[in-house]
């Protein structure tokens, strides 16, 4: 809504306020001093510019005083307008407006007659993150043959009788802010298949042909079967984590036949058993593997099947430690 301002130099100043977003102008509501603060709420990321226009016409005449003695009072009417652009940039839940230069600035022809004229003097716009301003102040001059000459107390101008007008247009910006997208989950890994290969093995030992008794070292086919095993488990990255870094348990049943006394079988079948722990961090590359030693010290039959460790890991608790793992 425009205002009128009683002029002390009689006349009239008419001041209109209007401000531009998304192409569409509205109207502002000064109030009689001259100011106007109000608050728009666009649509979020719906416009690229916001824009303040400030429209002054002016009819003055200026009255003699003791100072001035006229023959003909100066009088003069005109029109003036001003204008600050902002860009607006939006990224996700945040607004950035950025002042396009120097501003206010003068804009359209501005039409002047007579000899008192109105000039914007020390106009100045800032921004924050969510409101804009604009501040424009007004002075009356009197023109002798094309020199103005302030009638007001203004910055700058010579102290005298009159007034000057202090335009100020504040336009705060409340939007609803769209809510920051939670990153995507990521996609649970696939559980790696464990084959019942993979689970459990078998190392056999040999016999010593001069006593007839069973071993405790691996035979070169052995060492070559349980190498083809560990490199498997290798081949399978989270499984081997999970076994390396002793998340779960591998049992070492070692056997022998009934040959021999039950002490002298109890003590072959851990001997067994402790060879292939060492073959089995060796080959899997770590000392920190859950051994957990079981000597079965005789069988019932006395069979080649015999002279073996068997190697087993419970399926179900390698995959609970990999499902721990992914997390």
């Amino acid at each position: 809504m425009k205002i009128k301002i009683p002029s002390s130099y009689g006349g009239y100043i008419e001041v209109d306020a209007l401000y531009k977003i998304g192409g569409q102008p509205h109207r502002l509501s000064l109030k009689s001093d001259g100011k106007v603060t109000d608050t728009i709420s666009p649509e979020w990321n719906s416009f690229k510019q916001l824009e303040i226009f400030i429209d002054v016409e002016y009819e003055l005449l200026v009255k003699p005083s003791s100072k001035f003695n006229f023959d003909i009072p100066p009088n003069g009417e005109g029109r003036l307008g001003y204008s600050a652009t902002w860009d607006a940039s939006f990224k996700d839940s945040d607004l950035k407006l950025t002042q396009q230069g120097s501003q206010p600035k003068p804009w359209g022809s501005p039409k002047q007659k007579g000899d008192v004229v109105i000039k914007g003097s020390t106009a100045t716009a800032g921004e924050d993150k969510e409101s804009v301003r604009v501040f424009v102040d007004l002075i009356i001059e009197w023109e002798d043959k094309g020199v103005p000459i302030p009638f007001t107390g203004g910055v700058g101008a010579s102290k005298g009788p009159g007034d000057i007008v202090k335009l100020e247009v504040v336009l705060n910006l409340k939007m609803a802010r769209p809510k920051k997208a939670e990153p995507p989950k990521p996609e649970p890994k696939p559980m790696p298949k464990i084959t019942r290969d993979l689970t459990s093995t078998e190392v056999y030992f040999g016999v010593d042909t001069k006593t007839g008794k069973g071993q405790d070292k691996l035979q070169p086919s052995s060492l070559r079967d349980l190498l083809g095993w560990a490199k498997k488990i290798k081949e399978i990255e989270e499984l081997y984590q999970v076994l390396s870094n002793g998340k779960v348990d591998i049992y070492l049943e070692g056997n022998t036949s009934k040959s021999g006394s039950k002490e002298f079988n109890a003590k072959l079948a851990q001997s067994r058993i402790d060879a292939v722990e060492r073959a089995l961090k060796s080959q899997l590359s770590s000392n920190r593997l859950a051994i957990v030693s079981v000597p079965k010290a005789q069988s019932k039959f006395e069979e080649e099947h015999d002279y073996r460790v068997d190697i087993n890991f419970d399926k179900g608790a390698a995959e609970s430690a990999i499902k721990a793992l992914q997390k």
